[in-house]
């Protein structure tokens, strides 16, 4: 079997592993839609309850 690092050995050629730093948001696209999400949202609105909390982050994904 072959163990090189980054290949699964049961199957060889149909999973190749990619590792990223402990934190590397440049390098992680759920980090870039948060940061585009954050900045794209009122700062003083405050929602009065859950469904207005959730109105604005639903405006943004539409």
């Amino acid at each position: 079997m072959d163990a090189r690092p980054g290949r699964s050995p049961g199957c060889p050629g149909a999973v190749e592993l990619h590792f990223l730093p402990p934190y590397s948001p440049e390098l992680n696209p759920d980090e870039l839609v948060n940061a585009d999400l954050k900045h794209s949202l009122p700062r003083q609105h405050r929602g009065r309850d859950q469904a207005e909390l959730a109105a604005e982050p639903r405006r943004f994904f539409r």
